[in-house]
């Protein structure tokens, strides 16, 4: 019985004529770049990915070692890379809704340049502004703006004065106000000469208070205006000053681009906010702590809105992207913001917000159906063209 089932020695093993072969290694062999088999199948397939219109997507099922993930990614990869690479994607602070931040769109090729230079420039801007400020020019002419304003409301305190002295009244200046003493003999009158004066002289003297009062009075609101006026001329001197050195220093990277008319926008929104906060942008002190409140929700930190946040870096792609998504999650599928909590506070940083950007993405199909909210979500997103 054992010897009807015996496989001779020469059948155990399989011989191979090497001198058939026209190579010397597997390494002298292109890869295969064919789909051996299922033929039908790739045809298929390949003439699905030809089809440039969101609303058409492929399913590809069938019995599980048949290489339906190897089909289908080899194709993907092929068709990915004669693709076109697609732009990369930023976020930066909107200052007219901090709340939502304005994503933009910028060939990859210039952003990581865009995000250097403007850093860079940020920084230089920063220290030129505080060179402007310090210069003997800029102190010179705030000096005088400050000092003008000083000297009308001494003039007009001069003249209040001069009036007192002619009706005999001591204007004194204290921490509640100015006062007014009436004076006899150079010296402030006490009560009880006061009450030994006739009903008449009484009299006299507190209409002459009541009017130097009134002069006072007047007097102190127009300083007010004075001052007002003083800070709107100081305020028009240091936006005046901030312009002229952001403006020089902007010239460069407005000219590199000007074919991104967001950018453009963008760079214009930050020069009139330094502009407008020119003391709160070189302001250098720490953001001051309150209990409960993190450092990041602070006002100090007032930098961070100049910053640009890369999103999606699609540099390193060679031709469009493909992403294989094997855990299509609701958060794996659509993005999500990352909150910090603190002492009870929940917050969001703007370059925590993700994203992406796809030429196309492969998922388990089983998966997504058992997840209800993602597959609602993908199938209105893929309808819209767009997750809002």
């Amino acid at each position: 019985m054992y010897k009807k089932c015996a496989v001779p020695i020469k059948r155990l093993k399989k011989e191979v004529d090497l001198s058939k072969f026209k190579f010397k290694t597997t390494e002298d062999i292109s890869p295969l770049v064919t789909v051996i088999g299922q033929n039908r199948a790739v045809r298929a397939i390949d003439f699905g990915l030809t089809v440039d219109n969101p609303s058409y997507n492929i399913f590809v099922t069938g019995i599980r070692g048949t290489g339906r993930t190897t089909i289908v990614r080899d194709l993907l990869d092929k068709i990915a890379t004669s693709r076109s690479k697609p732009d990369d994607w930023i976020y930066v602070y909107n200052f007219e809704n901090p709340d939502e931040p304005k994503a933009i769109s910028l060939p990859s090729k210039r952003t990581k340049s865009l995000i250097t230079k403007f850093d860079r420039l940020i920084k230089k801007i920063k220290s030129s502004l505080k060179t402007a400020f310090e210069s003997e020019q800029y102190v010179e002419r705030k000096n005088e703006i400050i000092e003008l304003g000083q000297h009308k409301k001494r003039t007009k305190f001069s003249k209040i004065e001069e009036e007192a002295k002619k009706v005999n009244i001591q204007i004194k200046g204290s921490s509640a106000g100015f006062q007014t003493l009436p004076m006899i003999n150079d010296k402030p009158m006490d009560d009880q000469y006061f009450q030994n004066l006739t009903k008449k002289e009484q009299k006299t003297i507190e209409s002459n208070i009541k009017l130097i009062q009134k002069m006072i009075h007047d007097m102190v609101n127009e300083a007010t205006t004075i001052d007002r006026l003083v800070e709107e001329e100081v305020e028009n001197l240091n936006q005046e000053t901030a312009n002229f050195v952001i403006g020089t220093l902007f010239v460069d990277l407005l000219n590199e681009f000007e074919k991104y008319p967001q950018i453009i926008e963008y760079f214009k929104t930050v020069l009139d906010d330094i502009i407008k906060n020119v003391y709160d942008f070189m302001d250098d002190r720490p953001a001051e702590q309150f209990p409960g409140k993190p450092a990041e929700m602070m006002d100090g930190k007032r930098i961070d809105k100049y910053k640009i946040n890369l999103v999606v870096d699609n540099s390193q792609l060679k031709g469009g992207p493909v992403i294989y998504e094997m855990n299509p999650t609701y958060n794996n599928l659509f993005g999500r913001i990352e909150k910090k909590s603190y002492m009870g506070f929940r917050y969001e940083t703007v370059d925590c917000v993700a994203t992406c950007t796809t030429a196309f993405t492969v998922f388990s199909a089983a998966m997504v159906k058992s997840l209800e909210l993602s597959s609602a979500l993908t199938r209105l997103t893929i309808c819209a063209g767009s997750l809002t």
